[in-house]
């Protein structure tokens, strides 16, 4: 596609446009994150002579298939996962566009849990929740329409059935519970890369606390979106931080 963005910009400031071909790719993300992670996932294939359609992922909280997806761009090279979705009212649409992936409609919570807890459903799906206090952060915004029963699992138990021979991309994203399903973890999987959402303005020790569980785990921070924070396998004992940064 032609990058309407620089046509704009060219013909508001009165030049002509550059005969280099500059292509507006296809992103699914809230802020592009699946761009970022395309270009980690790229050089990581790379390195392993491995085809992107080669990638695995688990995607926890997928709520809409294409809309906000962190994994449906992968998805578009043949790339295949697991997506998690504990809303019965998005299932038949994940089902839909999805078919390579294995869909389970259950809630992720961390280890202790039991093996079926209430699921707050929000007015805007995407802010639905375990956690009631959570959803009321976002007032009117994330007022509930209903209370169900959903069944649960952890990640890992998850990580270790679906990923014996490997997990290229975590992504977490489940409204209020990421930093204790991650705290309770073992990863006996150990994704390459991981990707979740600290909530950073309701909590302005967010990015602390993911990053000191995240290293307890042997992860490092490698980027950043305005909402979201990727790591990857830290390297030796380096802790080095913002490797790479991509501001949405």
């Amino acid at each position: 596609m032609k990058n309407q963005f620089i046509v704009n910009e060219c013909k508001k400031h009165g030049i002509p446009e550059s005969n280099i071909e500059t292509r507006l790719h296809p992103q699914y993300s809230q802020y592009a994150e699946d761009l970022v992670l395309l270009s980690l996932l790229r050089s990581r294939m790379s390195r392993q002579d491995r085809e992107l359609s080669s990638v695995r992922y688990l995607e926890i909280g997928a709520n809409h298939p294409i809309q906000t997806s962190n994994t449906y761009l992968l998805s578009t090279f043949g790339a295949s996962g697991v997506l998690v979705e504990a809303d019965p009212d998005l299932i038949g649409n994940i089902k839909l566009v999805r078919p390579a992936d294995v869909v389970l409609p259950i809630a992720v919570v961390p280890s202790g849990y039991p093996r079926t807890i209430n699921f707050n459903v929000s007015i805007n799906k995407e802010l639905s929740s375990v956690s009631e206090d959570h959803i009321r952060l976002f007032g009117e915004l994330g007022r509930i329409d209903r209370t169900i029963r959903v069944k649960t699992d952890t990640l890992d138990n998850i990580l270790s059935k679906y990923f014996n021979s490997g997990c290229d991309l975590l992504t977490v994203d489940v409204e209020g519970l990421d930093l204790d399903i991650l705290r309770t973890s073992t990863l006996p999987i150990r994704p390459t890369f991981i990707m979740v959402e600290p909530s950073r303005r309701f909590n302005k020790t967010a990015d602390r606390d993911f990053d000191d569980a995240m290293a307890v785990l042997g992860y490092e921070e490698i980027a950043r979106t305005a909402i979201n924070t990727i790591f990857t396998i830290a390297r030796g004992k380096s802790r080095q931080k913002n490797v790479g940064r991509f501001l949405g």
